[in-house]
């Protein structure tokens, strides 16, 4: 178990723990930005993301603010499996692989053109095989 107590574990899971490891960080990592979208001013569009916003400024960071949002309720679902109901983290980790593939299907096969790559960008890029091996990791057990 890695050094982990048995505590962390709940009955019916028996994924290794590092998959629970790597969802509790995806957590986090949707949790925060979901923040900053929702809660800063500009929702990070400007001051983060660096996008100029023109006569949009409003609708933009009215969309910013929804994601942000999305983003604090999904953070806390992938947070509340990381710890708790455990025995659901290969749906949701097969849950985030179809969110980060839609997500690079769109911003780099259809968009290839685009201008601006926020960070998130490279972030999906980079999410997606972790995501698999973890998943994979998930399903096979602790042995």
């Amino acid at each position: 178990m890695s050094g982990l107590p048995g505590a962390l574990f709940q009955a019916g899971y028996v994924g290794h723990v590092s998959s629970l490891v790597f969802l509790g960080l995806c957590g986090v990592l949707t949790l925060v930005p979901g923040l900053i979208h929702h809660f800063f001013r500009d929702g990070g569009a400007e001051s983060i993301a660096g996008l100029e916003l023109g006569e949009q400024r409003e609708l933009v960071i009215g969309v910013f603010g929804w994601l942000g949002a999305t983003q604090i309720s999904w953070g806390l679902l992938i947070l509340a499996v990381a710890f708790h109901y455990q025995m659901l983290a290969p749906l949701l980790l097969l849950l985030i692989l179809l969110e980060r593939s839609l997500l690079v299907l769109r911003w780099w096969v259809w968009q290839r053109g685009a201008r601006h790559r926020p960070p998130e960008h490279y972030a999906s890029l980079a999410l997606l095989p972790f995501g698999v091996v973890f998943l994979v990791l998930a399903l096979l057990g602790r042995a």
